[in-house]
This record gives structure tokens, C-alpha cells and sequence, in this order.
């Protein structure tokens, strides 16, 4: 499988006078000019949805609950999570990954149609947006699928993931398997490579999956079916209750007669409530005493009604520690936590829920006890088409500033802010007129700076 990805190295030094610091600019430009940079995962779990599974026909059917914007790298695969080894497992012959670039925007709601033709291509392999039209077959790389048939009658499972396959940061996943499975449909032994797969707890890749949150098992076992729908209610909802729908397994139903009888409640497209989700500026984890954390946030406006709930991970899963709502004044939050004992690493997110329903997930944060690492960086998407999210991991507290040029030497951005020990994520929005082309971002912290190689779509 052709892989997305390449090694990112962030140049440092120091300047001392201001003609230092221009010819450093200009030496560092040079360097960067010959790596890439890694593209983080840009999707959040559940952004996209399996909605219909099909073996007789090869077929499966999705459903984006976001806009997803040009330039976005999707990976579809049926190879399935070995939770022995943490990783998917090995390719055998019926087992293949999809690579979807996206070259132009995929509405929310669009169902969108896969079929895998296998090794005869019979039927044809085909990618399509049911709602435009649109053929997407162009977009999509194939690896494996050496076989005529590459979803068996004895079941399969699919996972929608970005990032590397060797550590995937998973969007979604579904089962359905003949072999043995537990009480949620998915299996507690991989009895067959081509048929049986785990749910991922975590451990090997970005994060876990939950069924029935964003991941759904299907009828298992000796009751495993060979085309399952989702047929549930179809109402226009925002897209934290379409999730919910997909998830549950009562609103699916299916049938073992081939062609396959069952047909999905979903035409060509779902109907999704206008949503503006909130805006977040920065979300901040930072280590104030030596068993005292506080979270900081802050939003662009005022979210009446809102809810903010911070959710803490030690394992493998997150489980909430607390809640504030907005109201129509406040936009700057924080919250307060402790480490819990016996661990030196704790991990963060904000879930936020809007009045509509709709929920949005910001970046996890990371925080060490007691770090003494190096600053660190990391900006996504890239290539980005408005907003850079930016991660600062800091070992102290202090003043960083920030900074963008064009590849010319013209600065686009600027911002200089007091920042906490530990990790925090800022939202840069470079001015409107910044062009399609190379920018170089540029961190000063504690006496050092680093240069990172972006690009604009």
C-alpha cells in the first residue's frame, strides 16, 4: 500500500541580531524546501458512517457528517484489527485498503457508493456520490483485492481510518463475522484472517473505537447476515443524532437471499439540520502544582447553550471528568483536574454540544508529569486550505510567538501570547488573501526557533 506520509524535521537555532535572524530565515527556507511534512489525521471519529453492507454485491455505502474539504486522504480497508499484535491484520488475498484523496469538497449527507470489483472486475469496480453523481472512481488507489470475490459470505468488516496504517487513527468501523463473537458482534478470536476482526481498544493506533459511539458491530455469530441496511428513521437531524442512528443496531435489518432484498431507508443522501459548529481558538492542558492540572479554552464567540465537557483518558478510552455550559457573554473557560495516582501521563479532549446537537471534539492533548522534553510542534492540516491547527507541547511555561511568511520572505501572521507549561492547541487563520503556495510557519519559544514547511491548497 502506497503510504501518505514522510518524516517531518524541524530546524533550530538562535538568532542574536536582527541581520542573524534574516539570514537564518533564508538558510532554514533552503533546508525546508526539500522535506515533506506529515498530514495528520484532519477527520474526527464518526465524521463518516457505514450505512449499508452488501457481500453479494460487493457493495458498502457511506455517509460523510461533515463537509470534507479538497486535499483530504481517507483510507477504507477490510483488513481486520488483530488486538493480539495491535495492528490490522496480515494481507491475505480477499483483503485490500482503499486510498481516497479527495479533489474536490464531499457535502454532509452525500451517501456515497463503493464497489469492489476484485480481481475479474465483475462487477465493475465503481466509487460514487449518490447525491451529485459525481464518478469518483479517479480518486481512489487500490492495493490487494487479488481475488473475484473480495467480501466473503461468511462475513468481513470494513474500518475507515487516516494517518499510517501502522499507527491509524480510526474514523469508523463495522462487523459482521460468522465466527466466534461477543454481546456487541465482534469477535473475541480471530478464527479467520479474511472474516474476523477485533474492536480496536486503542493500543496500536490513535485512539479506540466504541460500538454503538462510532463503530457498529452487525448481527455476528451463526446469525450473521449477508446484506444488512440501515433502515431506521430518516428525519433531518444535526449530525451527533445521525451518528447515534447508524450506531444502533435496532435500526438495521437484512436478508440472506441474494441478490439481497433489504434496502436501505437512505435514498441518496440524508438530511442534515444546519449546523455552524463552535470555534474553538485553543484548548490548553497545563501541569500548575505537582498534582494540580488546569484546562484552559477559549472560543471565537459566545455559545449560548452549549455544553463543554471535559473528558480525561489514562487507558484506552476516554470517560468524562466534568461539564460547564456557555451562555451568551462568556467565551474564555477553564477547568481544573489532578493527576490520578500512579500515572505520569494523562490524556485530554473537549467534547462540545451544541444546543442543535451537534457535537464537535477538539484535539487530544497529552500531558505529561513533570516533563522536562524538549518544545515541540505539530501544525494540520497540511496542506491547509483556512484555518492551522496548531499543537505547542512546552516544558515551561513562557512567551511564544508565532509567526507565517510567504516563501518570499512576506509575513502573513502574526500573533505573540503567554502560554502554560504542557500542550496546547491554537487556531491560526492566516489574512483571506494568502495564495494557493509554500509558507514557512515559524515558532519562537524560550531562545530557540523553529520553521515547519506548510502549504496552502
Amino acid at each position: 500500500m502506497q503510504k501518505f506520509y514522510a518524516a517531518r524535521r524541524c530546524a533550530t537555532t538562535s538568532f542574536f541580531t536582527s541581520s542573524a535572524r534574516l539570514l537564518s530565515f533564508f538558510f532554514l527556507i533552503v533546508l525546508l524546501l526539500c522535506q515533506q511534512t506529515v498530514k495528520a489525521n484532519t477527520l474526527n471519529s464518526g465524521s463518516i458512517v457505514i450505512i449499508g453492507m452488501n457481500v453479494y454485491t460487493d457493495e458498502i455505502r457511506m455517509v460523510p457528517l461533515v463537509n470534507i474539504p479538497a486535499g483530504t486522504v481517507i483510507k477504507i480497508t477490510d483488513r481486520g484489527w488483530n488486538q493480539g499484535t495491535a495492528s490490522f491484520s496480515a494481507f491475505i488475498t480477499g483483503d485490500g485498503t482503499i486510498t481516497w484523496t479527495t479533489t474536490s469538497s464531499v457535502a454532509a449527507g452525500s451517501v456515497l457508493r463503493l464497489v469492489l470489483g476484485g480481481s475479474d472486475n465483475i462487477p465493475a469496480t465503481s466509487f460514487t456520490n449518490l447525491l451529485t453523481g459525481g464518478n469518483l472512481l479517479g480518486q481512489i488507489s487500490i492495493s490487494g483485492y487479488t481475488v473475484t470475490d473480495p467480501i466473503p459470505v461468511s462475513g468481513d468488516q470494513f474500518f475507515i481510518y487516516q494517518d499510517a496504517e501502522a499507527n491509524p487513527y480510526f474514523i469508523f468501523g463495522v462487523n459482521s463475522s460468522f465466527g466466534t463473537v461477543d454481546a456487541q458482534n465482534w469477535n473475541t478470536v480471530i478464527g479467520a484472517v479474511l472474516r474476523d476482526s477485533y474492536l480496536p481498544n486503542g493500543v496500536g493506533s490513535q485512539n479506540a473505537l466504541t460500538n454503538g459511539l462510532n463503530a457498529i458491530g452487525l448481527h455476528g455469530g451463526t446469525s450473521q447476515t449477508d446484506n444488512m441496511q440501515y433502515t431506521g428513521a430518516t428525519s433531518a437531524a444535526g449530525g451527533s443524532a445521525w451518528l447515534s442512528r447508524f450506531t444502533n443496531l435496532a435500526n438495521w435489518s437484512g436478508d440472506n437471499v441474494l441478490p439481497g432484498t433489504t434496502s436501505s431507508s437512505v435514498g441518496n443522501s440524508i438530511s442534515m439540520l444546519s449546523t455552524l459548529p463552535v470555534k474553538l481558538l485553543f484548548f490548553t492542558a497545563t501541569q500548575t502544582t505537582a498534582d494540580g492540572i488546569l484546562l484552559r479554552w477559549k472560543t471565537a464567540a459566545p455559545e449560548d447553550g452549549c455544553r463543554y465537557e471535559l473528558q480525561r483518558s489514562i487507558g484506552s478510552s476516554f470517560t468524562s471528568i466534568g461539564t460547564l455550559d456557555g451562555d451568551a457573554v462568556q467565551t474564555d473557560f477553564q477547568f481544573s483536574d489532578q493527576w490520578t495516582t500512579g500515572n505520569d501521563q494523562q490524556q485530554y479532549r473537549l467534547k462540545m454540544t451544541e444546543a442543535n446537537g451537534y457535537t464537535s471534539y477538539s484535539q487530544q492533548l497529552l500531558l505529561s508529569r513533570n516533563s522536562v522534553a524538549t518544545a515541540g510542534i505539530k501544525a494540520f492540516p497540511n496542506p491547509f486550505a483556512g484555518k492551522i491547527n496548531l499543537q505547542l507541547d512546552l516544558p515551561k511555561a513562557g512567551t511564544v510567538r508565532i509567526q507565517l511568511h510567504s516563501i518570499t520572505g512576506m509575513q502573513v501572521y502574526q500573533q505573540q501570547l503567554q502560554l502554560g507549561k504542557g500542550s496546547s492547541v491554537l487556531a491560526i487563520e492566516p489574512v483571506t488573501t494568502v495564495a494557493a503556495a509554500v509558507y514557512l510557519l515559524t515558532v519562537e519559544y524560550a531562545g530557540q526557533t523553529q520553521l515547519m514547511r506548510l502549504s496552502r491548497q
